[in-house]
């Protein structure tokens, strides 16, 4: 398991404003419909963000995984983190059946920092309150009678 900007380079240290790459080698044995590969994010306290794993959506999006070796992708989305430091922690499991890398047990893990790169506006330049620091869309409604 490493992490990696855009162009593939391994860093401790990611900046906000680009996309930051998980990719997980592994060798699979045997198939079964039940394994669970994935991912659990934590801030610097031990909070955790959020866990994210291949099966996450419908069956037909999954990756199909295959005897051997596997290489597996996921894009974190620029500007979801805030600025400070995070451990990821592999995830595997036969879902419901038997963890193999438990989160918070016997999972490895790799810890990184996010550092610059929060948003384009001028007022936001330092780590904003909160866990999590997602740069969102805002819109005026027009048209609207008082």
């Amino acid at each position: 398991m490493f992490l990696t900007d855009y162009s593939g380079n391994m860093h401790k240290t990611l900046s906000n404003n680009e996309d930051i790459w998980l990719t997980i080698n592994g060798e699979i044995q045997e198939i079964d419909i039940a394994l669970q590969i994935g991912f659990a994010i934590y801030n610097s306290d031990g909070q955790l963000l959020f866990w994210s794993c291949h099966n996450d959506k419908s069956e037909n999006a999954w990756p199909k995984l295959k005897k051997g070796l596997n290489v597996l992708k996921c894009k974190l989305p620029k500007r979801l983190l805030n600025q400070g430091e995070y451990r990821v922690e592999l995830i595997v499991a036969l879902y419901y059946r038997y963890w193999i890398c438990e989160p918070g047990k016997n999972a490895p893990s790799i810890n990184f920092g996010i550092q610059g790169g929060l948003s384009d506006s001028p007022y936001w330049i330092v780590k904003r309150p909160g866990i999590i620091a997602p740069v969102l869309d805002w819109e005026i409604i027009e048209n609207l009678e008082d």
